[in-house]
């Protein structure tokens, strides 16, 4: 394991741990909300998958995570160009444009398996429908924005990746803006997804063991998800 992933200091061992603790909390998050199904005695339907989705995305993105930026070492930002850059230094670099869009669906995934189940919990009144239906619409329309932002941004990968393509200036702010409105915009969705409904869930008639795994459903999403994604940028 030593020989395949170079862990050369605290920094490179600390973000392998970081690693395994947001994998093992995805993992969570998905057996609650699979415990939360049973709890109410249905049936698995369609929309479980979203959340399944986003435990094979988010590992997926933890083994890259690993793989590409910790064997690449520390003194390395992601727009460092120079020539001739090594091998491990095309692909560190081409793993990152690919960890941008992975992460951006995971986030797409875990969020619209998490209204799936705030549909169940609390769609019994004409208002509170007229919300999710808001949540709904705004999920898809920011996720559908940040995806294809950080894929329109992202790729062709050779173009950040290759010393000898000139990138204008305004490539560079570009890329910024896409770094900013997606953190606001899934920042905000996941404030209302995750944070809000707690209240709600406090106040729900039932035992407090089946109350409180719930509630982790919704906090570790929000922890996830808010914590991870400094670690690639």
């Amino acid at each position: 394991m030593a020989a395949l992933i170079p862990l050369q200091n605290d920094s490179q061992r600390a973000m392998l741990v970081l690693a395994a603790v947001f994998t093992i909390l995805a993992t969570c998050a998905v057996g609650l909300r699979l415990w939360a199904r049973r709890t109410f005695q249905q049936c698995l339907q369609w929309s479980d998958g979203w959340i399944v989705a986003n435990l094979v995305i988010l590992v997926a993105y933890w083994i890259l995570n690993v793989f590409v930026i910790v064997a690449g070492g520390e003194g390395q930002h992601k727009y460092q160009r120079h020539s001739p850059m090594t091998t491990q230094e095309t692909i560190r670099c081409r793993g990152i444009q690919t960890l941008e869009v992975v992460f951006a669906a995971a986030a797409y995934c875990l969020k619209f398996s998490t209204l799936s189940l705030l549909d169940e919990l609390f769609c019994t009144t004409p208002k509170a429908k007229i919300v999710l239906r808001t949540l709904v619409y705004l999920t898809i329309v920011g996720g559908t924005a940040t995806v294809a932002g950080s894929v329109a941004l992202n790729f062709p990968a050779d173009r950040w990746c290759d010393p000898a393509v000139s990138i204008p200036p305004h490539e560079y702010h570009n890329n910024i803006v896409n770094h900013v409105f997606n953190y606001v915009t899934n920042m905000a969705l996941d404030f209302a997804i995750f944070l809000v409904p707690i209240w709600q869930l406090y106040h729900l008639r039932m035992g407090s063991r089946k109350k409180m795994g719930i509630m982790l459903t919704f906090g570790l999403g929000f922890l996830c998800f808010t914590s991870a994604k400094d670690d690639i940028d």
